[in-house]
């Protein structure tokens, strides 16, 4: 039994604000999946404060299963923090502020308790369709001049058992905060 990883895909360009789909082989026992995001920032983004990584303009990233079912549905920031809360490492991004140059952007999604889990982890063969899906809300004109995703997947070989089953990790019960508002009893 060992794991090996393998780019899905490699430096991929992504449609900016729009969705980038990939579809996952249909065999394997994929424990976890780390996504690298690459962009070309526009020349004094992020000076004003705010949103100002990468990061910030992940909206959604969603593994389904069999075209509909929900196995992964996060913003970027929640997939980037619940890695942290699994593996105990902070996701090593970088910014450079000066110019228009390449900002870097990791996000971790395990299916399992954490990276390497021999137990829990997604069988691909179990389902006809499992497909990646993510979110990007940048622009041209403001945020980035190009976007890209490189996808490497890290699948259990010669495992004599499969896995026990996959964690579901989704947003729940989300909400919009309201700011300076007054409640009176």
């Amino acid at each position: 039994m060992f794991w090996q990883r393998e780019y899905e895909r490699e430096a991929v360009a992504m449609t900016l604000n729009g969705d980038y789909l990939l579809d996952l082989p249909e065999h394997g026992l994929l424990g976890s999946i780390l996504l690298r995001f690459s962009g070309t920032d526009v020349s004094g983004y992020g000076q004003a404060g705010g949103d100002w990584r990468i990061i910030d303009k992940i909206s959604k990233i969603q593994v389904l299963l069999n075209g509909a079912t929900i196995c992964k549905s996060l913003t970027g920031k929640c997939a980037q923090a619940l890695s942290f809360y699994d593996d105990r490492v902070v996701a090593p991004d970088t910014w450079r502020n000066y110019a228009a140059n390449v900002q870097w952007c990791y996000v971790l999604i395990n299916f399992g308790r954490n990276l390497f889990d021999d137990q829990y982890g997604l069988d691909l063969a179990k389902y006809k369709n499992v497909q990646l899906q993510i979110t990007n809300t940048a622009t041209a004109a403001s945020h980035f001049a190009d976007l890209a995703v490189s996808v490497m997947a890290f699948y259990l070989r010669e495992a004599p058992a499969g896995f026990r089953g996959h964690l579901r990790s989704d947003e729940w019960r989300s909400w919009t905060t309201v700011a300076d508002e007054t409640k009176y009893h």
